[in-house]
């Protein structure tokens, strides 16, 4: 393996990231003090606690350099012989001559010049000594929302985070870290070109996967419905009461997951039409399936129907998805290359080369806001999957479209699963989305937030933002 060079402006900001999370880690040992308060040792473990803080917040001392300065020095030896014994007469006579000799000597002198920095192999000895004396066997970190460190993925901030996590806690006997993140938007290492090892958390090495939430990685229609009706179950079970609980542990003559489905929608396809919605995000179709259930007026005489699923989705889409891309003009035009593409195909899938796709962090930034939905490269038939990266375009989005066209409903279109034909794979090229808005030149304002084109009419004209006329941006 190489020798890991840095980055040194994108250090720097994963470093004050993680000095942050370091900080929000004593947080909440303190919140969870309760446990260790109570050992016969209390005030070690206290004293301990204190030493992490110290070194988070502080740091230890560190040598940046050392410096050998010489200087000359001029020496007196007297010549032997000359007192026998101690003259007061000669201390003070200022005009006394000294027969002695003397030379110009050359020395050396080091000048250390110090520092401070949070040693990262401290801060787990002390973690691990802490956890010992408070007797606590093991901890467990829990990383929600990593791909906030930089959604982009175009730059190694992520990377070097996961290099100060593996540096901090990966060897420590009694700490355990888990992370959640969204798989198309996680960048935990990075490699040479010949694929080795660089830097940052290996998987399959360092950490490993243990479960997946995203049914994008589901092969066919029935799994995907299987694993949300194991969801809306559990959910269900969450939230009711403990007689509830007990009818349905105790009865066997039915398959209560089913039950629930039939109860709730009209038919099954209705079912699948919910889960395609959602694109199999476990959130989103919790959000969508509330949103329907208080949409009918009670459980015994109505159920959830498609048209209500496709009114739901649509009205979530604008109200909520559109918002989230809102002041962003780049992002905006993207709703008009999608409609263009989907008058030229009437397809709900379209493919983006895997170049344009590293160089756009506006792709991943629609990908983030649920905006389109990227499948997994693995799921791509091996002919066309090292070349292209394979999108869906929102189902929200699909059906405000379809309605604006006054299209009719077609089953077709609400299988959350992909399945290309040969005459598709062999004419994929039909399905490239163009990319020519989102390569155009925008600026973002620093202080209203908003993002806009450089040919803006206004900005041509007075070289301001036209949302709120500040003239300080920069080009994004």
């Amino acid at each position: 393996m190489g020798s890991y060079v840095y980055d040194k402006k994108y250090y720097n900001i994963a470093s004050i990231y993680y000095k942050r999370f370091l900080e929000k880690f004593c947080e909440r040992i303190l919140d969870h003090s309760k446990l260790w308060k109570v050992v016969k040792n209390k005030k070690q473990v206290e004293d301990i606690y204190l030493s992490i803080v110290d070194e988070i917040m502080k740091g230890s001392e560190q040598i940046r350099e050392i410096i050998k300065v010489k200087f000359a020095r001029k020496t007196k030896k007297m010549k032997k012989g000359i007192f026998a014994g101690f003259s007061l007469s000669n201390l003070f006579s200022f005009g006394a001559n000294i027969d002695s000799d003397s030379k110009n000597t050359e020395q050396e002198k080091e000048i250390i010049n110090m520092y401070y920095q949070t040693d990262l192999s401290k801060i787990r000895e002390h973690i691990d000594n802490f956890l010992a004396k408070a007797n606590i066997e093991r901890l467990y970190i829990c990383i929600d929302e990593w791909s906030e460190l930089d959604k982009s993925c175009n730059t190694p901030i992520q990377q070097y985070f996961a290099q100060k996590l593996k540096q901090t806690f990966f060897k420590s006997q009694r700490v355990g870290v888990k992370v959640a993140s969204i798989w198309s938007l996680t960048e935990m290492n990075s490699k040479e070109m010949d694929g080795r090892f660089f830097g940052g958390i290996e998987l399959g090495q360092d950490i490993y996967k243990e479960f997946d939430l995203d049914t994008l990685f589901f092969t066919d229609d029935t799994s995907i419905e299987k694993f949300m009706r194991t969801i809306l179950f559990k959910r269900f079970m969450y939230a009711s009461d403990q007689e509830i609980k007990d009818i349905f542990k105790k009865r066997d003559d039915f398959n209560p997951k089913e039950l629930l489905v039939n109860e709730i929608f009209d038919s099954n396809e209705t079912f699948n039409a919910l889960v395609s919605a959602s694109h199999g995000i476990p959130r989103d179709f919790l959000e969508l399936f509330d949103l329907c259930f208080h949409k009918i007026k009670n459980i015994k005489d109505y159920w959830i129907t498609t048209p209500l699923v496709i009114e739901v989705a649509t009205d979530f889409y604008k109200g909520t998805k559109r918002n989230l891309i809102s002041g962003n003009e780049i992002l905006i035009s993207f709703i008009d290359t999608i409609d263009s593409y989907l008058e030229k195909t009437n397809e709900r899938f379209f493919i983006i080369k895997n170049c344009d796709v590293k160089d756009s962090s506006e792709i991943n930034e629609l990908v983030d806001r649920r905006f389109i939905h990227q499948l997994p490269s693995q799921l791509i038939d091996r002919r066309i999957r090292n070349k292209y990266k394979f999108f869906l375009i929102d189902y929200g989005c699909l059906w405000d479209w379809r309605q604006s066209r006054k299209l009719g409903y077609e089953n077709n279109i609400i299988s959350p699963v992909l399945n290309l034909t040969n005459e598709q794979i062999n004419n994929i090229e039909k399905y490239l989305l163009p990319l020519d808005g989102l390569s155009k030149v925008y600026l973002f304002c620093y202080k209203c937030k908003r993002t806009f084109f450089s040919s803006h009419n206004v900005y041509i004209k007075r070289k301001i933002c036209p949302h709120c006329g500040e003239d300080f941006v920069i080009i994004k």
